[in-house]
């Protein structure tokens, strides 16, 4: 008995640290940002379910994930009244696990925010955009098209018998109309047959032999200021 009426009065007597109080303030106060977030994420789910846009279930989810990050928000609020009240060693255990939720509704609601950020995988500008605001799209739908103004390149479809001289590597110069006739120097990096659609059939005034197409990509030596996509360059000819 007397070990007992001892250990009570040193729990009495050691009250919380300062520190903890803080600690379990910004435990709190992190779990009722988290409450929030999910609550304004329900009344924007609960309008688009009412709307039509999204099903049911997933305007249950929502509500069900506020009502979760309320009572997280509540019960981390009780933890931070008991560190003022004079929280224990072992009142501080039991809090632990409190936090730990907390921490995990916080982290769900966190990640939840992350997917309404889109950041783009490379440089350019956007040429089209395939999804408005608050439209739902499905994972890995594309939402903008990207145009890579920095690395242009220019494709000729040129007869088989009128590729010899454009080999990998070789420099051909040509005009841009669009620049005031701009003059540039571009090098062959990818040469490939076009599709059966390209060939030409062979007829009685022809040689014989059906001739093919190949696709011919050609890319700026320098940079050429002002270039853009759909723009037509005129080349010397023959290379």
């Amino acid at each position: 008995m007397l070990a007992a009426a001892q250990a009570a009065e040193s729990k009495a007597d050691e009250g919380a640290r300062p520190e903890d109080i803080r600690a379990a303030e910004a435990q709190w106060r992190r779990a009722q940002a988290a409450a929030d977030l999910a609550q304004n994420t329900s009344a924007r789910t609960q309008r688009l379910y009412q709307q039509g846009v999204i099903a049911g279930q997933k305007a249950d989810e929502a509500r069900t994930n506020a009502v979760a990050s309320v009572e997280q928000a509540k019960a981390a609020r009780a933890q931070y009244d008991l560190a003022l009240a004079g929280a224990r060693r072992q009142d501080k255990a039991a809090a632990s696990g409190q936090v730990q939720q907390a921490r995990g509704a916080v982290a769900e609601v966190e990640a939840a925010a992350d997917e309404t950020r889109v950041v783009a995988p490379t440089d350019g500008e956007v040429g089209k955009r395939l999804a408005q605001s608050g439209e739902l799209v499905p994972q890995g739908f594309p939402v903008f098209v990207l145009t890579d103004t920095a690395h242009p390149w220019v494709t000729l479809n040129v007869r088989e018998d009128q590729l010899h001289g454009l080999s990998r590597g070789k420099e051909i110069g040509g005009a841009i109309p669009a620049l005031g006739n701009r003059r540039g120097r571009f090098r062959v990096v990818y040469t490939a047959p076009a599709g059966d659609f390209a060939t030409w059939r062979a007829t009685r005034q022809s040689s014989g032999f059906d001739i093919k197409s190949f696709e011919v990509r050609v890319v700026p030596v320098m940079p050429v200021e002002g270039l853009r996509p759909g723009m037509t360059v005129l080349f010397d000819w023959p290379a």
